[in-house]
């Protein structure tokens, strides 16, 4: 079994990379053989994505909340 998918189950809370290159939180809600399945919370379903690199996955780290709202605005404009 691939590193990636021992180090989170479904369920786990993660950060990942949208298809825009940004780190964003998400929900593991599925594992392969060798890839994981995220939602991006708080994103439509066509987010979705299947990671495959672990250098595209991280531990969840701590936003402020600003910062994070700040964020989300950025994204809801585009």
């Amino acid at each position: 079994m691939d590193k990636l998918v021992k180090r989170f189950v479904e369920g786990s809370k993660a950060e990942a990379l949208d298809e825009e290159g940004v780190w964003c939180v998400c929900t593991v809600v599925g594992t392969e053989s060798e890839a994981i399945n995220v939602v991006f919370d708080g994103w439509g379903e066509e987010w979705n994505r299947t990671i495959v690199d672990p250098q595209e996955m991280r531990e969840r780290s701590v936003i402020p909340k600003v910062v994070a709202d700040e964020r989300q605005q950025i994204f809801q404009e585009r």
